[in-house]
């Protein structure tokens, strides 16, 4: 007869301790795509870093080395977006030896802007639709950078701030705030969510905004 053996209960439990050493920005990386997972499933105001850890096959303690909390994380994810924003506009919007027309520019950003807003929507829902007033702060003080990144690229160093009572820095801002308020109201159903009406209409307002620069 063979010997039976007795199962170890700490087997499992040694098992589930064990975790893959990772380069920091992966486990980063891995622990944000966990909570956008979790926030997906259950909004912000209702997951825990608990649930997050275990998503993301981590201890609680490992969560806490990356992220302050559960609304930093929410940051976060949304410090990731509007960098693939200021990308965009590294890539269409002019600089001061650039020759091209700003219309032109600010056209190009703002369709692809809408289409990258939209293939992001499920992050805007979570932001705005179950964020708490801290995480809804983090995520202010990024958009901020990004008005800031933004105006430098359209005003320039060598550009007035303003011309025929047009304050461009206010500019910027309005159509930044305006495109993102839109976008919200289309992802959250508030609007009808009509890629292309959206673009002409976000291009037709920037149009007539930018008539006196």
């Amino acid at each position: 007869m063979g010997v039976s053996t007795v199962p170890d209960p700490d087997a499992g439990r040694s098992a589930k301790r064990k975790r893959i050493a990772k380069d920091p920005e992966i486990r980063s990386q891995d622990i944000l795509d966990a909570a956008m997972d979790v926030f997906t499933r259950k909004g912000v105001g209702e997951s825990t870093v608990d649930e997050i850890a275990e998503r993301a096959g981590v201890a609680k303690g490992t969560f806490y080395l990356y992220f302050r909390s559960k609304d930093h994380a929410v940051g976060a994810l949304w410090e990731q977006y509007v960098n693939g924003i200021l990308a965009i506009g590294e890539e269409v919007l002019p600089r001061d030896s650039d020759d091209r027309p700003l219309g032109d520019a600010i056209a190009e950003f703002i369709e692809r802007l809408t289409d990258y807003g939209l293939a992001n929507a499920e992050l805007h829902r979570i932001v705005y639709g179950s964020a708490n007033a801290k995480a809804l702060e983090l995520c202010r003080a990024v958009n901020e950078r990004a008005v800031l990144r933004l105006t430098d690229a359209v005003v320039g160093g060598t550009q007035p701030a303003s011309t025929n009572g047009v304050d461009h820095r206010l500019l910027v801002r309005l159509l930044y705030h305006g495109a993102h308020a839109t976008l919200q109201d289309a992802v959250s159903g508030v609007v009808p969510l009509d890629r292309d009406q959206l673009i002409a209409t976000f291009r037709a307002a920037a149009g007539r905004l930018l008539i006196d620069r």
